[in-house]
């Protein structure tokens, strides 16, 4: 039963098909194949004829780890608009919901992903 429901909620979720991915550069310790996997998993509200082309380039200069999320995703069509995820949160007594952008990897100092 858990299964089923799990399975008709994911049904639901807009993604997108990847036909090409192209990683430059990736310094980071996760392989390619990972990478690719988090960004099918991100939903997006376009049309299902529409090609669409995103670009990623984040590198960390700093000694703090570096969240790669889906606001790095740049594409040059402003039609195209990435889900964000919605948090339940609970600020002085008031009950909200919170947008974060959904996390790919974070990278460490001198990591990059292109």
């Amino acid at each position: 039963m858990a299964n089923t429901l799990g399975r008709i909620m994911l049904a639901e979720v807009p993604t997108i098909a990847i036909d090409l991915v192209k990683i430059e550069v990736n310094s980071l310790i996760f392989n390619d194949e990972f990478i690719i996997h988090h960004l099918g998993l991100i939903p997006n509200g376009q049309c299902e004829y529409c090609f669409v082309k995103f670009h990623l380039k984040v590198h960390c200069h700093s000694d703090h780890t570096l969240d790669v999320t889906s606001y790095n995703l740049k594409t040059s069509d402003p039609c195209i608009v990435l889900v964000d995820v919605a948090q339940y949160v609970e600020f002085d007594g008031y009950n909200a919901f919170e947008q974060r952008d959904i996390l790919i990897v974070k990278l460490c100092r001198g990591q990059e992903l292109r």
